[in-house]
């Protein structure tokens, strides 16, 4: 199981660049987005991107890792990143492509090929646009356990919003509290989402992978 969720990790992983220079906004009273009308806290709006931007995260185990966001689509609904590092293995010029809420939609390698055995990380859904405290969603998804395709539910919330160091600096970010299951499996996690940065800057959890932002660039 450890390693099922150290491969989960670098999926994960690789849905953080694509998040970049979010806007900020105070809620009005006309529930956009589905927020209480009386809500009037900060508000993480869809993220504007731009190609060129890049993200380094100090993980767990020592390492840094650096991913850069190489395309937007023309309709600004597509995003094109570099994946975890050494993901998949050997696969240097491997591209993932995903949604603006960070859901992967292909995994592609350096001919633009799509890798079918990746199929299986497609459906999970990190983020929800808007973002406020108090917001909730859930999802169904399937992850790869000893070769069988094994169905999840994962339900999140937007616990708070709170100051957070991470190596990059102090920021004030989204605090998402997590809890994902199997018939056979449970596990808590959390992650902080940063309207400065428009990124998730930190993920703590049960089960390793464990990372913090490190530095950031902007084209």
């Amino acid at each position: 199981m450890e390693i099922v969720f150290r491969m989960r990790l670098m999926v994960w992983l690789a849905l953080l660049g694509t998040l970049a220079l979010s806007g900020y906004a105070v809620a009005g009273g006309d529930a956009a987005g589905g927020r209480p009308t009386e809500y009037s806290g900060p508000v993480a709006e869809i993220p504007e991107l731009q190609a060129g931007q890049t993200w380094t995260f100090a993980l767990s185990n020592g390492d840094d890792w650096k991913v850069e966001l190489r395309e937007v689509s023309a309709d600004k609904r597509t995003l094109v990143t570099t994946p975890f590092v050494n993901y998949p293995p050997g696969c240097d010029g491997c591209l993932t492509v995903m949604d603006r809420n960070g859901v992967i939609l292909k995994v592609t390698d350096s001919k633009d090929k799509r890798l079918r055995a990746f199929d299986y990380a497609t459906g999970w859904k990190p983020l929800d646009f808007p973002l406020w405290v108090g917001k909730k969603w859930k999802f169904y998804a399937f992850w790869l356990v000893d070769g069988t395709s094994v169905q999840y539910l994962s339900e999140r919330k937007v616990a708070a919003y709170e100051e957070i160091d991470v190596p990059a600096g102090r920021f004030n970010a989204f605090r998402i509290d997590v809890a994902t299951s199997s018939p056979e499996w449970f596990g808590r996690e959390t992650y902080w989402y940063a309207l400065e940065v428009g990124t998730i800057i930190k993920r703590t959890g049960e089960s390793p992978g464990d990372y913090k932002l490190k530095s950031f660039t902007k084209p």
